[in-house]
């Protein structure tokens, strides 16, 4: 009969292994999604190896997708970006986002109302970039459809901004946390 032999652990990695490792991964993460976001030479095939890679990518992966902003910090600067203006102009802008989410208590916020607190700066940005279009229509002779058009925009940005705030206040006033376990792909809800 023979005997088994016992399971040998591999080593553990060092620190400089797991940061060559990790770096590996980001750089390999990143040249996927420069390839995939070529939008002169797209590249179907970086796509599937992209979703791959996140599906399949480790603890090292996931680190980095829950560290990105998400889309709202690249719906913010599409939106600044798209406005136009000086350089000035859009720094100000987005000073005045990131101002105004801290003040609403970003930082300290649960993940259900971070969402809630970037939608209200989304929504505030959408109002004031409208606002300057209507201020900008009306300065000249404008048709009539022209102007229903800039009021009803003006109307719908209002309507959206105090929804987002509405949504933000009855949240704080409920103290709803929602709990997210990812290993189950279960919310639990603590409100």
């Amino acid at each position: 009969m023979e005997k088994e032999t016992p399971a040998v652990n591999p080593p553990a990695q060092t620190n400089q292994e797991r940061l060559e490792e990790a770096k590996q991964v980001n750089d390999r993460l990143y040249d996927l999604m420069h390839r995939c976001n070529n939008p002169a030479k797209p590249d179907p095939q970086a796509r599937k190896e992209l979703n791959s890679f996140i599906a399949e990518g480790g603890p090292i992966v996931t680190e980095i997708m829950k560290r990105q902003n998400g889309l709202y910090s690249y719906a913010l600067s599409q939106r600044i970006d798209k406005y136009g203006g000086t350089d000035a102009f859009k720094e100000t802008i987005l000073f005045k986002c990131n101002d105004l989410r801290d003040r609403l208590g970003y930082q300290d916020a649960n993940q259900l109302e971070r969402l809630a607190i970037a939608q209200v700066v989304l929504c505030w940005l959408n109002l004031h970039l409208t606002e300057l279009g209507y201020s900008d229509a009306f300065s000249r002779s404008l048709t009539l459809t022209l102007g229903i058009y800039w009021e009803k925009r003006l109307t719908m940005a209002s309507k959206r901004y105090n929804k987002a705030l509405e949504t933000l206040s009855k949240m704080r006033k409920m103290k709803l946390t929602v709990q997210i376990n990812n290993a189950q792909n279960q919310i639990v809800n603590n409100g």
